[in-house]
């Protein structure tokens, strides 16, 4: 595992804001996994999703020690927000699919949302009793959905919306990432990726992976604890993957290293000075 690195929530966030930012303006319980919340919104993810993002941006937001990573990760989430009538200040938690889909949960003025999205340019509309704001390409979507904004694609959030209130099967019905997702640690960070879509957030490949899953928590206030779970298709593989990750891991500067495997998973504990990480992640 050349390293477990922070999720790229950002590119998707810039991504649907440029979308709209043009226009006219010229649950399933968790076990380990985050208290709850981060499954929690794995539930509210299609089920054929390649990837789940999730970021407690208030808590990471809160904290003078993490600064430099919230920087890190959302140094241009303002103007985004304000594209959509919102501020980070009204932010708990983001969470996306890594395919055209990002949800914020947090506690809105909605008449600030509405008149935003209006004085933009965006037709209200209704899909399954949901209230959807659709941009003038008819490409970008907005659902308001009471504490809960979904943002995307025109199809990817008629398909969130079908899991929320159409009962759709969720990426958490998906029993390979579920058994991650419930082996993980919780974690400020945390993101899940199914076969090839974890190796991109780690950047690294293992043979025979089929669901991963990573999070990130802070340990004092110059480290990072990190962790990791991955299945892959039977314990040969997993163990050959276990014989790697320890090099791979030290080679990045993480410190404290502890793989377990258990049969067909492999989890990973390590360290990380927050320093060092920033830096991996900016070279």
């Amino acid at each position: 595992m050349k390293s477990i690195r922070i999720v790229s929530i950002v590119v998707l966030v810039l991504m649907l804001a440029s979308a709209g930012a043009g226009v006219g303006c010229g649950g399933k319980g968790g076990g380990g996994a985050g208290g709850g919340t981060a499954a929690r919104m794995m539930s509210m993810i299609p089920e054929d999703a390649s990837q789940f993002m999730f970021v407690d941006i208030k808590t990471l937001q809160g904290d003078e020690d993490l600064e430099s990573l919230y920087e890190d990760m959302f140094s241009d989430i303002d103007e985004m927000l304000a594209t959509f009538g919102t501020q980070v200040g009204d932010i708990r938690r983001i969470a996306g699919s890594g395919e055209q889909l990002l949800l914020l949960d947090g506690s809105f003025k909605l008449s600030e949302v509405r008149d935003t999205l209006e004085d933009q340019g965006f037709d209200k509309s209704e899909y399954k009793g949901v209230e959807v704001w659709e941009d003038p390409s008819g490409y970008a979507w907005v659902a308001v959905m009471g504490n809960l904004i979904v943002v995307g694609s025109k199809d990817a959030v008629e398909d969130c919306i079908d899991v929320i209130k159409g009962g759709e099967s969720s990426l958490r019905d998906n029993r390979d990432a579920r058994e991650v997702m419930d082996r993980l640690p919780s974690g400020i960070v945390m993101g899940l990726g199914i076969g090839e879509a974890f190796s991109e957030i780690i950047d690294q490949e293992y043979e025979g992976l089929k669901v991963g899953g990573m999070s990130l928590a802070k340990k004092d206030k110059n480290t990072l604890r990190a962790a990791a779970v991955m299945k892959f298709e039977d314990s040969d593989a997993a163990q050959n993957a276990a014989d790697r990750i320890k090099d791979d891991l030290e080679e990045e500067n993480f410190k404290n290293i502890k793989i377990d495997r258990d049969n067909e998973f492999v989890k990973v504990t390590a360290e990380i000075a927050i320093e060092d990480f920033l830096a991996q992640n900016n070279d």
